[in-house]
């Protein structure tokens, strides 16, 4: 959706997000460790903490997902868009 409104810093923010995103481990339907999808960031609720999985998301990468969302509502305020 962001792609959408043809700005070219929310168009970089979003293509942050989705590398962001898909570096996330999270269990798949089957069980099966495998990254978020950005194309369905609900999977997200499936991630896992490094403190409970060796392999899972530390506090720096989900501080950064933090941040870019923080810098994706900036933007989208500063285009009149209510959030």
């Amino acid at each position: 959706m962001l792609d959408d409104l043809s700005d070219p810093g929310l168009t970089a923010l979003s293509a942050q997000l989705r590398v962001q995103l898909s570096g996330v481990p999270c269990t798949d339907q089957s069980g099966n460790a495998s990254p978020v999808s950005p194309n369905n960031y609900p999977t997200l609720l499936y991630s896992h903490h490094v403190n409970d999985n060796t392999e899972g998301i530390t506090d720096a990468h989900l501080q950064n997902l933090v941040s870019t969302v923080e810098d994706i509502i900036v933007q989208l305020r500063a285009k009149g868009i209510a959030i």
